[in-house]
């Protein structure tokens, strides 16, 4: 049998992540499916980057001041890839992280402001109140945000890699780019935070 090369081998392994989320899938066919599942729990951690956590933050009727204790709720939308990301980390043979923009949150009455006047310790709460959903929110600013998500990725991006013209998109903003970096910057600056040796990244 031929020797496996370094690129069969990460094949393998991104075959049997990919599996983990349904026991019914082609894994089944991968001699001692549970034991290759526990060999890779050991080996990698799932960290999943997405623009928003499919999480919201509100405020503790237990803090009407600062520094805020945080109630936290599932966002609505992207349905699909969180029900997905969802599957990793519900299932006992993953170990997966999720890490994104947290938003904004919402007041006691109901509104919502952007998180850049929060104190140091209020976003440390935010921090703390998303380690049970194995959770890492990243604080944007919220023109970056727009420019990053809004503008620069659905505006650019999105009609490049979807064979769409770019004459049905908004005029081209230049601060979208510098948005996009920057709002990329935060993200690796967080990843690097947490990240070990063997972790994917998806």
């Amino acid at each position: 049998m031929p020797k496996k090369t370094a690129l069969d081998e990460s094949a393998d392994l991104r075959l049997q992540v990919v599996s983990l989320s349904r026991n019914d899938s082609f894994a089944g066919a991968v001699e001692q499916p549970q034991n290759k599942r526990d060999e890779l729990k050991k080996r990698v951690r799932i960290i999943a980057v997405t623009h928003f956590l499919p999480f919201a933050v509100s405020v503790s009727e237990e803090t009407p001041n600062e520094p805020y204790q945080w109630n936290v709720t599932r966002r609505r939308g992207h349905t699909a890839m969180y029900a997905g990301i969802r599957s990793l980390i519900e299932n006992p043979g993953t170990d997966c992280m999720q890490m994104g923009w947290i938003g904004y949150y919402q007041d006691l009455s109901g509104n919502e402001h952007t998180c850049d006047s929060l104190s140091h310790e209020s976003r440390c709460n935010i921090v703390k109140a998303l380690e049970e959903y194995h959770a890492v929110p990243v604080f944007i600013d919220k023109d970056d945000a727009h420019g990053h998500y809004e503008g620069y990725s659905k505006q650019i991006l999105w009609p490049l890699f979807h064979y769409m013209s770019w004459s049905d998109s908004h005029p081209v903003q230049p601060n979208w780019w510098n948005s996009y970096n920057k709002v990329n910057k935060l993200f690796a600056t967080a990843l690097t935070s947490i990240y070990n040796a063997g972790d994917i990244v998806w």
